[in-house]
Order: structure tokens, then sequence, then C-alpha cells
């Protein structure tokens, strides 16, 4: 009969009494998964501490943006701004930013471009991103007389972006004082009040 060859030699039995998977299965299940599992940890934030002459603010950077204005108040003495440190959300190069000043508080005067004065117009050649401050390299010395305040507006005019935090907030020392703040993207654009500064200001007195 044509149909008793195949049946008593079935094509099947050789395969399953060796089966194909038992090698490959000991190496992979060991190693692969060890090394990725540390990648999702943030990276730490590697900042300052306050000093004389160097007063850092801190909030929960849960934002950024390409500007942001701060009243900064000077004390009991006159005082001069010799550079600011930002957390820039790049690394970055040749990076250009912007410092403008007005004399007296800059709330409710956001978007009133006139009032604003260019300190000058500075390039970062290396951004630290986002877990290590920037300096502003070379900021022409910006001097408060005792007991007056000036509106701080810092801005990256070619989209690059600093972080920032929620919620206001008053950083002070024993020299000045600094209220934070205002984010104020695309210069005189549009305005989100009430957001804090991650920085630092270093000054003289």
């Amino acid at each position: 009969e044509p149909s008793s060859a195949p049946v008593s030699d079935p094509p099947t039995a050789s395969p399953v009494s060796d089966p194909p998977t038992a090698a490959p299965t000991s190496f992979p299940s060991t190693s692969p998964t060890s090394n990725p599992t540390s990648l999702p940890t943030p990276l730490p934030i590697v900042w300052e501490e306050s000093s004389p002459g160097h007063l850092v603010t801190n909030n929960n950077r849960d934002k950024a943006t390409d500007g942001i204005m701060l009243a900064v108040t000077a004390k009991a003495s006159t005082i001069t701004i010799t550079s600011i440190d930002i957390l820039l959300d790049s690394i970055d190069t040749n990076v250009p930013v912007e410092v403008m000043i007005t004399q007296g508080s800059y709330f409710g005067y956001e978007l009133y471009s006139q009032i604003w004065d260019t300190v000058g117009s500075y390039t970062i050649l290396q951004g630290n991103g986002h877990s290590r401050v920037t300096t502003i390299q070379g900021l022409d010395p910006i001097t408060i007389e005792s007991g007056k305040t000036i509106g701080l507006y810092i801005l990256f005019p070619e989209g690059h972006e600093m972080l920032i935090g929620s919620g206001g907030e008053v950083t002070s020392d024993g020299d000045i004082r600094i209220y934070s703040g205002s984010s104020v993207p695309a210069k005189f654009m549009s305005v989100e009040r009430g957001v804090g500064w991650s920085g630092a200001i270093k000054y003289d007195v």
C-alpha cells in the first residue's frame, strides 16, 4: 500500500528528541538586563553654595524658558554684579545671550521693551548642560546703589533655554535680595509670572 512507509518513519521524531532551544537559553538570560537598569537615573545637579559675594537661588527646576526677569535689590551698601550663573539646558558651543536692566522693579512692565537698556550681548563658548552651572563670561559690571532695585532680564535669543521652577521666590543674604521671577520668552512676546530662577549672582560690595 502507498501509505505504509511514511507512517512507520515520521519526520518529526528527530527534532523532538534534540530540541533546538536548549543551548541558547543560558547565555542571554544572565547579562543583557544588568547594564540598562542604571540609565533612567537622573544626573545629579552639581550646584554651588552661597558665600559672601555669591548668592545662589534654588527651586524645583521643573520647566525651562529662554528668557527670565528678576528684581535685584541692594540692601545697605552699593553692590556691583560681576557675573551670572545659570543652568543652561544645552551643551552647544557659541551660545548667544543678552542681558538687560531697568531701573526699579520690572513687575507689570515685562512687555514694555522701551524701559529696558541692554547691558551687553555675550557668547557662551560651551554650555555645561542642565546638571552643571554655566557662567555668562565677560559680563559688563552692573551697579546697584544702596536701597535701590533693578530689573534684570536674561534672554537667549536663538531658542536655547535655562532651567527654572514653578513658584516665585525671594532669596537674600546680608547685601542683596533677589525676587524671581517672570518667564518672558522670545524677547517681550509673552509673560508667565510667578516662576523661580535657578541661578547665582556674584557681586562686589
